[in-house]
């Protein structure tokens, strides 16, 4: 999922003039993220910047 993410925002970057992208990001963030934030929070939570781990879904 991370790696989806990864290219995605770049993406999104350079394609923001497009409207049609720009109404498919309000509509995820609007009725995905927004339900699912605090799997999100978690994710990031378990995933930290300085963390040793070596968990799979921390990978990018």
């Amino acid at each position: 999922m991370m790696k989806v993410v990864k290219t995605f925002l770049p993406y999104c970057d350079k394609n923001k003039s497009n409207e049609k992208l720009v109404l498919f990001v309000k509509e995820f963030f609007h009725h995905y993220y927004s339900k699912n934030k605090d799997k999100y929070t978690k994710l990031c939570w378990l995933c930290p910047p300085t963390s040793t781990k070596n968990r799979t879904h921390c990978k990018i």
